[in-house]
């Protein structure tokens, strides 16, 4: 009975030492102008400090009617959905009506594999150090605006 007390006395201890899971959001925007379309992101973070643990995302892409159309989104979007959608650990859906794309995504790090991160163009490594004013910082710097 004791060993059975102090395993589970051991357990709590280390639940509660373990670091708890917060999230973060991020917003951006791009303006519609030098030939680029308008766009807003929303990002959410669960980040378990230092490590991000789960992202989503959802973008709108506002077609200009130049070389932001319906028909090239859509066609864009579906290519990227069939060769994507099939990766454990990371979800991806949109909508398209007459005026916008609406695309999600969802990535669980503890599951998707490092070699499906790449594939996917994810500049961080599964598991890896996370900090949103960097994240931040580098959507800025590629001329978005953050709030």
């Amino acid at each position: 009975m004791k060993k059975l007390f102090a395993g589970c006395a051991a357990l709590l201890l280390m639940a509660g030492c373990s670091t708890p899971e917060k999230t973060e959001s991020l917003t951006c925007h791009t303006s519609g102008e030098n030939g680029n379309p308008s766009i807003s992101a929303t990002y959410r973070y669960s980040i378990e400090e230092p490590r991000l643990v789960s992202m989503e995302s959802e973008t709108t892409v506002v077609f200009d009617g130049n070389d932001f159309t319906k028909e090239s989104q859509e066609e864009l979007i579906k290519s990227y959905d069939e060769a994507y959608g099939d990766i454990e650990g990371f979800e991806h859906s949109y909508t398209v009506d007459d005026e916008k794309l609406v695309e999600k995504l969802a990535i669980d790090f503890d599951t998707i594999s490092e070699s499906a991160l790449k594939n996917l163009d994810w500049p961080y490594e599964a598991g890896a150090a996370f900090d949103l004013e960097t994240f931040k910082g580098n959507m800025t710097e590629i001329g978005w605006t953050c709030e």
